[in-house]
């Protein structure tokens, strides 16, 4: 485990309160205690923050990846709906090829019918497919934007239970200060010593 320049730090600043108490060894215990209190509520703040900032990176990764697979599903639905005109282009033209063959006329009647026909399904078809992209695109986008806000949840929540950790650990060992103070194990004398 590396210890971090603030661990460090609180390290440092609570070796003058262990030598300072001068109650030997039960006061410098309980001195080390505390500190080690702090620390210890330090590096779980740190640790909350870090696992919510890794939650609101997976998160925005898994919704860049909901968004790009809404613009695939549009660009394919766009691709099928190109490829349903072809064929039914195609389709229409082997009927007219056909029609003429057998010496009706394409511009009347049933054969006019027909092609009608055939162009409605075309549509219809192209249609059916763009509207079903658009909706599974839909979806892939609005699940974009609850993996965002998710992540945006998870890096608040990892900064509040940072917060909280800080402000258990700092009353925590604000009770045992005053347990020190109240039991004459610290000297108010040497309080100043202490804080400094």
């Amino acid at each position: 485990m590396t210890v971090t320049p603030a661990a460090a730090g609180i390290l440092t600043a609570a070796a003058p309160t262990v030598a300072a108490t001068g109650g030997g060894f039960a006061s410098g215990l309980s001195a080390a205690a505390a500190a080690a209190g702090l620390i210890g509520s330090g590096l779980s703040a740190y640790g909350q923050m870090q696992q919510g900032e890794a939650a609101s990176k997976a998160a925005k990764y898994q919704a860049a990846v909901a968004q790009n697979n809404a613009k695939a599903t549009l660009a394919r639905g766009e691709f099928e709906a190109q490829q349903i005109y072809r064929q039914g282009a195609q389709r229409l033209s082997l009927q007219r090829a056909i029609m003429g063959a057998n010496n009706l006329d394409i511009g009347f009647g049933t054969a006019l019918d027909v092609q009608r026909d055939t162009a409605e399904a075309t549509g219809l078809d192209a249609a059916t497919t763009r509207y079903n992209a658009l909706l599974a695109g839909t979806d892939q986008s609005q699940q974009a934007m609850l993996l965002r806000a998710q992540g945006a949840g998870a890096r608040s929540a990892g900064t509040m239970g940072a917060f909280g950790s800080i402000l258990s650990g700092a009353s925590q060992f604000a009770q045992r200060w005053n347990g020190w103070q109240d039991s004459g194990s610290s000297p108010r004398s040497r309080a100043p010593a202490l804080l400094a």
